[in-house]
């Protein structure tokens, strides 16, 4: 007997209700990826074809140099385990951002040099988010167009083009339609198989460094779950579930728990956790012992009104996204272009915070397309579920401005800090582990995956006629002429009302007439659009296949042509020789450790200032600011530039970093052996080394001890002699000769994993316990005489998530051999 299918199933697996696809004819399969690839290529033309390098943000200071340090820790043939060099020593497999058992980092071992590796890891990503959009809107039914919109609208709007500037969040919005493709095949036909699939997808993105990616689709998976419950329950089909009569009872009642669907949701977070558990376990040792998991108490997780800057509970809702700026989704770059020189005038506003991505623009026709196609109740249960995707994903965007914030702005007293009553801060407060996350604004991607996939539906609706939103580009068209008219007469006050924009301090003053520019050409370029659209989409209503396919490319091609116009500026690149330029302070305190310790000598300890820039940036902008930027950075050793040299910079800021407990015996300040301050900075009682770099001073102090012998807890002269033999990430070899017996003090983070193996004498080699001294640093007690210590870095949770992994990608490869066989034997059979 076959297997009964409940009726929404059948349902959902049909087209739109009253849609009819058009056919899709040759043209469009070849039309679509030649437009995906045509505006692909023009807005990352100067990687590609220039020699170019991406400089904004963390993908040039950031992502380059942590990669390029895991790349070649894997070609020595190490497992990149550790960091050394940064805050004393941290994990590097347990920082997500690391990524390092991410199966697309495999592309670092091709041999095409990093700097083609990193492009193509970039890219390549950008790629997946479009092809995997278009294939979500083709398994929902829309035709070859529409799907071609949806991808185009998806991967090179602003909210997702942006994120090749945050590298791991970029994997996370390329993975995110697989997630909700796996997510109704799994749930609409209940199958286990495609429960694990989601798993696997779910993995990816946690192995790419966006777990909290992983977690909005699991969420959206639940709701969608919950969705299809409802449906069901009101069409009175509880039952629905798959099962086969000629089966055993027992067995027939386990396939059938299976096949329910908590069941499947359990399997599929399973496979996701199992999967990419070898990311998962270290990372949360990681995050226990870091800021993201300090407790600061109810105030600050529900009332919010302790928010402490530095922490991270303030740094919960930092890139908020004002309201305001749902007017980027109509006009593109109405607010102003952030770079390379500084034209946001909407700085203006006293509440606007900082800008996680300069443009929320996606195309004005896939945006109406969209708006037109939500449904929040009566439809398809995959067009409700992205509605309300869309919706809530911008509500939660919204981030510090919440109920408490409308609160102040109304000056109403209240005893709630701004977030409170947010749709982000009911997440942080309800949802597990939610609050560990940060950026409000990274939920717009949700936003802008539902957005695209309305689009694809109302393509099909638009152009066959049975759609009303071809009425709304005059409208829209009209106020865009209105405000350019606007724009235009305000024009001599415009630098006054300005005024109170203070000096960007990496790109300086505002240029008002470039930031009335941009004002103006987004109301010209919107209503331009409005009435192009407005006429094919008018020409196209009764049109034959043939006519209606030419007009159906020729509103994509202009879909593209939009997005390269109004989203391409974004894309910064500068020459990518500058990153193979020496540092000058690196080069600088070489040369002093070097003359100071010799050549085995522990990495060069080294003090920042924190994020400064130089002051005569701000007083006036220029083209070439990335560039600049880029060189002056690179030169300061900010803020991973040290990892190329192997520089050990004392206080990094990341994703995470070690917390610090208890009275520390040594600071920062007291353990490094280099301090770099801004210029105009005096550092008392040290030596000043001269650097050819503008606006930074170079300082050596009172040598910071490497290694240090304590007695009773106190310094002592008990250390006779010691020697580095070896100092790779990983692992640590030191000779040491002891007067008397103490407590020898490595100036490195303590942290569990680390081993400590002695061999005293002519003795064999004994495990020495390696105890928490001075707050963070490895100390070991040790009696007199000469020693042989060798510190090893063989972490737990590495190597039990490493065993996890390993036996559930095995099973996995398994039970995809086994459905590839079945599916050749079916079709050999038929």
């Amino acid at each position: 007997m076959p297997p009964r299918k409940s009726n929404i199933d059948e349902a959902d697996h049909g087209p739109e209700a009253g849609l009819v696809p058009n056919p899709d004819l040759t043209p469009a399969r070849w039309f679509v990826p030649v437009v995906v690839l045509a505006l692909f290529a023009w807005l990352f033309g100067d990687a590609l074809f220039r020699g170019g390098m991406f400089v904004f943000r963390d993908a040039g200071h950031y992502y380059y140099p942590l990669f390029k340090l895991v790349a070649e820790e894997w070609g020595a043939a190490r497992v990149p385990l550790w960091n050394p060099y940064e805050n004393l020593g941290q994990p590097l497999a347990g920082d997500p951002t690391a990524s390092v058992f991410y199966p697309g980092k495999l592309v670092f071992a091709l041999p095409l040099g990093f700097d083609w590796a990193y492009r193509v890891y970039i890219v390549g990503h950008v790629l997946l988010a479009a092809g995997a959009a278009f294939r979500l809107a083709r398994h929902w039914q829309a035709s070859a167009m529409a799907a071609g919109v949806c991808a185009v609208s998806y991967a090179f709007c602003g909210n997702v083009l942006f994120q090749y500037c945050n590298v791991v969040f970029l994997i996370g919005a390329a993975w995110l339609p697989l997630a909700v493709l796996a997510a109704d095949r799994m749930l609409s036909g209940r199958n286990p198989r495609q429960a694990v699939m989601f798993g696997v997808v779910l993995s990816m993105m946690t192995l790419g460094g966006d777990p909290q990616m992983a977690y909005n689709a699991g969420m959206m998976a639940a709701a969608y779950a919950l969705l299809l419950w409802w449906r069901q329950r009101s069409a009175g089909d509880d039952n629905g579930e798959n099962t086969e009569c000629d089966r055993p009872a027992t067995q027939r009642n386990v396939v059938a728990l299976l096949r329910t669907r908590p069941a499947i949701l359990a399997i599929a977070a399973t496979a996701g956790l199992t999967l990419s558990a070898a990311q998962v376990l270290p990372s949360m040792e990681f995050a226990s012992l870091s800021g993201r998991t300090e407790n600061e108490g109810i105030s600050q997780r529900v009332l919010c009104r302790d928010m402490r800057p530095g922490t991270h509970g303030g740094n919960i809702y930092a890139f908020s996204v004002g309201p305001w700026r749902m007017a980027e989704y109509v006009w593109p770059n109405v607010s102003g272009r952030q770079f390379p020189v500084h034209r946001r005038w909407l700085e203006v506003v006293p509440a606007e915070g900082r800008i996680w991505v300069p443009s929320l623009y996606m195309g004005i026709l896939p945006l109406l397309l969209a708006v037109g196609s939500l449904r929040f109740r009566r439809a398809k249960p995959r067009r409700v579920w992205m509605s309300w995707a869309a919706v809530l994903s911008v509500a939660a965007g919204f981030g510090w401005y919440g109920f408490g914030w409308l609160l102040r702005e109304m000056q109403i007293e209240t005893v709630v800090g701004e977030p409170f009553g947010g749709l982000y801060w009911l997440m942080t407060v309800v949802l597990p582990g939610y609050a560990s996350f940060r950026y409000p604004a990274k939920l717009l991607v949700v936003a802008s995956l539902g957005l695209s996939v309305l689009a694809s539906w109302g393509w099909d609706d638009a152009f066959s006629g049975k759609s009303r939103v071809g009425r709304w580009f005059p409208w829209l068209g009209g106020l865009s002429l209105l405000g350019l008219i606007a724009s235009l007469a305000v024009r001599p006050w415009f630098g006054g009302w300005l005024a109170d924009v203070k000096p960007d301090m990496l790109f300086g003053p505002l240029d008002v007439a470039g930031a009335a520019n941009d004002m103006s050409f987004a109301f010209a370029q919107t209503a331009v659009l409005c009435g192009l659209f407005y006429l094919l989409i008018r020409k196209a209503s009764g049109a034959n296949d043939s006519r209606l396919q030419r007009f159906q490319a020729a509103a994509l091609l202009l879909v593209a042509i939009d997005l390269a116009v109004a989203n391409g500026w974004m894309v910064a690149c500068s020459p990518a020789g500058q990153w193979h330029e020496k540092s000058a302070v690196a080069e600088a305190i070489a040369k002093q450790h070097a003359r100071r310790h010799g050549e085995s000598a522990m990495p060069a300890r080294v003090y920042r200032h924190p994020l400064w820039m130089r002051p005569s940036w701000r007083e006036a902008g220029s083209a070439d600011r990335m560039k600049e930027s880029m060189q002056w950075d690179h030169a300061t050793l900010w803020p991973k530039y040290n990892l190329a040299d192997r520089i050990s910079v004392l206080d990094v800021q990341g994703a995470m970093k070690p917390r610090k407990k208890g009275s520390e015996l040594f600071s920062a300040s007291s353990l490094a052996e280099y301090v770099i301050l801004p210029g105009d900075k005096r550092l008392r009682g040290a030596e000043r080394v001269p650097v050819d770099v503008p606006d930074v001073s170079l300082w050596i102090p009172k040598i910071g001890p490497q290694l240090v012998f304590l007695d009773e807890g106190k310094g002592g002269r008990g250390l006779s002699r010691w020697e580095l033999l070896r100092h790779d990430p990983s692992r640590v070899e030191v000779e040491v000769e002891l007067a008397r017996p103490g407590t020898i003090v490595l100036s490195e983070q303590f942290y569990p994993g680390w081993r400590l193996w002695v061999k005293s004498d002519d003795k064999q080699p004994r495990e020495v316990p390696i105890i928490e001294t001075g707050g963070s640093l490895r100390g070991a007690k040790l009696p007199a005489g000469r020693h042989k210590l060798v510190y090893s870095y063989r972490p737990t949770s590495v190597y039990l998530g490493a065993i996890i992994s390993g036996i559930a990608w095995l099973l996995v490869l398994v039970m995809s051999a086994i459905w590839i066989r079945d599916v050749l034997c079916k079709r050999t059979v038929g």
